[in-house]
């Protein structure tokens, strides 16, 4: 009967060292992370951000993305990585990203990691530089050449389109640890950004958060957006007033006497309108839905060959001895001609700009 007591308090006693020794090791854990990380229900570091965009070396319309030089400057001071400069015998420390993760790493502290969050593909880094500061005032300093997505992107309104270009930072700590506010004293748009065919405008930036990853807490985003639009000179001289002209070459057809000549005429200048579909083409983004662009070429050329179809029709009729019909029908093509023309272009502005 004793031998059984002294059983079962030594079960209590093994129970209780084993719950003593898992809460030990559960203090040390939150210890270290406390230490690693912000400290739990304490104020999260403010990390001020800012971009300066610097050029747009391309946009790929049927990739949807577009390309950027720039630098991305982050400011925030942790108190635990001050330091004595009579100690260091320096004013600042410097370090690269490696050496600045072996600095965090040695003395328990983290720092706000972040990605492009519509990256695609690598971000070249030309230089990286972290500056430690005695107060424990940190500056990351970044030169990149980055790809970004642009899903948003919508030419309907080809080549009259304005479009967005956004750049997503996103913080890979916890809201409770970092918080992004926006740095408007380092904030840029570069004045000579080197792409020739988009204007670029005003810029705008704002500061949200996120969910990564299917987390359960929440992360600091950062967004940066441009709006441009296009120069039109290209599209003007190279497409719209070719356009006029071979609409107005087949209207002129229509004041020939000689039906046989119209005919040529007409099928020489639909033969015309084919290759230049053909040169511009290559110039368009191939999507899966018409632009005002394509619709316009569509009507152009259904006039076009209906031009043909008419003129053959008229010569027809003339050769069969119906020069009363055949007057009486050219009359009626030359003012309804342009009138149904300017009508459809009506339309298609009408549907593409209401």
């Amino acid at each position: 009967m004793l031998t059984k007591i002294f059983k079962i308090k030594g079960a209590y006693v093994f129970y209780i060292l084993g719950l003593f020794i898992l809460l030990s090791a559960s203090l040390v854990f939150t210890k270290a992370f406390a230490a690693t990380d912000n400290i739990s229900g304490s104020k999260p570091i403010e990390v001020k951000i800012a971009l300066q965009i610097d050029q747009i070396s391309d946009v790929n319309q049927k990739a949807e993305n577009f390309t950027i030089v720039g630098s991305l400057i982050m400011q925030w001071n942790d108190s635990r990585l001050a330091f004595d400069t009579v100690n260091c015998n320096c004013k600042e420390k410097l370090f690269d990203t490696s050496q600045f993760e072996k600095f965090t790493s040695e003395n328990k502290v983290s720092w706000p990691r972040f990605m492009f969050y519509n990256q695609q593909g690598n971000r070249w880094i030309q230089e990286d530089i972290f500056q430690v500061f005695p107060n424990g005032n940190i500056v990351y300093y970044e030169r990149f050449t980055l790809t970004l997505q642009a899903p948003d992107f919508n030419f309907l309104n080809y080549p009259f389109d304005k479009q967005k270009f956004d750049i997503h930072i996103v913080s890979l700590r916890y809201n409770d640890t970092f918080v992004y506010v926006i740095d408007l004293e380092n904030m840029k748009m570069g004045g000579q950004l080197g792409e020739e065919e988009w204007n670029v405008g005003s810029y705008s930036t704002f500061v949200d958060t996120v969910t990564v990853f299917g987390a359960q807490s929440t992360n600091s985003q950062f967004t940066f957006t441009f709006n441009a639009h296009r120069h039109l000179e290209y599209y003007i001289f190279r497409i719209f007033l070719p356009l006029f002209l071979i609409i107005t070459v087949a209207y002129a057809t229509f004041f020939m006497k000689d039906y046989a000549k119209r005919v040529a005429f007409s099928a020489a200048n639909l033969l015309t309108f084919v290759m230049f579909n053909f040169a511009v083409g290559s110039d368009l983004p191939r999507l899966g839905y018409l632009t005002f662009i394509d619709s316009l070429l569509v009507l152009s050329f259904v006039v076009t060959a209906v031009t043909v179809i008419a003129n053959v029709f008229l010569k027809r009729l003339d050769f069969s001895g119906r020069p009363a019909v055949v007057s009486k029908l050219d009359n009626i093509i030359i003012w309804s001609y342009p009138l149904l023309y300017i009508f459809g272009l009506g339309v298609i502005c009408f549907i593409y700009f209401p």
